[in-house]
């Protein structure tokens, strides 16, 4: 170094503190986080609800008569997005979950699912799944999917058309040449959409209707119109009842004191007795 430098520490010194910062930088760039993954934002304790009603419901009646569900349906398992995920879990006992990839325990199912998340979320995802079943908890009636308090019509029918879609798609019995395999495939399909997609109805899930955006515009508009107009009449009143009180000369009234502004005048003679003609 001083051969190259000569005897300039000071040269000496900067050499070092450039190396260093080239140093701190790479290891800066190596620790920059990947960006997330969609498992991240798929939610697992709603997607085992989901994935628990599904097995029940479907795939077990299909198994029962020896079908499984075709390519196309989005309930197969290779297509569940944290379906990889669950198979490397295993529950060692009451309060002792072990991570099956990395051999690390955890005390609670919650916490081997942050962990799946943070360390193997970019390494153990498949490529082909994208389906999260956490996004369909108002269809498979999760138990901690909270419902509004107020159901809006119109979404509730995109929902329940989804809903029979997803379940025809998977259930259909238009490939089956056995007349009672179509029955019973059918039987199914029936039972499911009954039991699933049949309470996507604001009449059916036991929720208030939520009122037409456009008829609800419409009332608060001829309401505020209504208390407005009701405001300038009884201000007008006031005005043409005070308009003759002003002086400060006693003498008597006239029986009917006439207004002095235009409009006040306009609607004192709208408004004034009239007599009868016989």
């Amino acid at each position: 170094i001083n051969a190259e430098y000569g005897d300039d520490s000071n040269s000496v010194w900067m050499r070092d503190l450039d190396l260093v910062m080239v140093i701190a930088a790479a290891s800066a760039v190596n620790r920059t986080p990947p960006p997330p993954t969609p498992v991240a934002h798929c939610d697992f304790e709603l997607s085992r609800q989901a994935r628990h009603q599904i097995h029940l419901h479907v795939m077990e009646p299909l198994a029962a008569i020896g079908l499984e569900l075709p390519d196309r349906c989005l309930l197969r398992t290779e297509k569940d997005l944290l379906a990889p995920f669950e198979s490397h879990k295993k529950m060692l006992r009451k309060r002792k979950w072990e991570c099956q990839i990395c051999n690390k325990q955890f005390e609670s199912e919650k916490f081997l699912d942050l962990h799946m998340v943070n360390r193997h979320g970019h390494t153990h995802a498949s490529e082909t799944a994208s389906v999260c079943l956490a996004e369909s908890c108002d269809i498979w009636r999760c138990a901690g999917h909270v419902k509004p308090s107020r159901c809006s019509t119109r979404a509730m029918d995109r929902r329940y058309h989804h809903c029979s879609k997803l379940i025809h798609t998977c259930l259909h019995s238009d490939h089956l040449e056995d007349d009672d395999l179509a029955h019973s495939l059918k039987a199914i399909e029936f039972s499911v959409r009954h039991h699933f997609c049949e309470p996507l109805r604001c009449q059916n899930a036991g929720m208030v209707e939520e009122p037409a955006k456009g008829w609800a515009t419409l009332i608060t508009i001829l309401s505020a119109i209504l208390l407005l107009g009701s405001a300038v009449f009884y201000v007008v009143l006031w005005l043409n009842h005070t308009s003759g009180s002003q002086s400060t000369v006693l003498r008597r009234r006239s029986a009917v004191s006439k207004p002095k502004s235009r409009f006040a005048k306009f609607v004192h003679d709208w408004f004034k007795h009239k007599p009868k003609s016989y």
